[in-house]
């Protein structure tokens, strides 16, 4: 995202004492589009029962992140994984029941 891009989450309560897992993952994740970058870089983790807030201008990256994570949008660089899937280059099919 780009820097004027603000992430918020708030802590997800344990589970009987146990530490709740990740998720949504990104790793490295970059994205330009027509050379313009958007992404850069961007490494985050969304833990289950985590509410997790991303702030920032327009044009910031906001909607492209979000993108990412839903398997909307492919990395240029980077990885997305879910519930423990690497989506990256999942196709469309494959995607449905994660």
């Amino acid at each position: 995202m780009s820097e004027s891009a603000q992430v918020s989450r708030s802590e997800p309560k344990e589970s009987e004492g146990h530490q709740v897992g990740v998720v949504i993952e990104l790793s490295g994740v970059h994205k330009a589009f027509q050379r313009q970058p958007v992404l850069r870089g961007v490494d985050l983790a969304i833990r289950a029962g985590e509410t997790f807030t991303i702030l920032g201008g327009s044009g910031s990256g906001k909607s492209v992140c979000l993108k990412h994570m839903i398997g909307l949008l492919r990395p240029d660089r980077g990885r997305v994984t879910v519930l423990d899937t690497d989506i990256t280059h999942l196709p469309e099919h494959e995607l449905v029941p994660i």
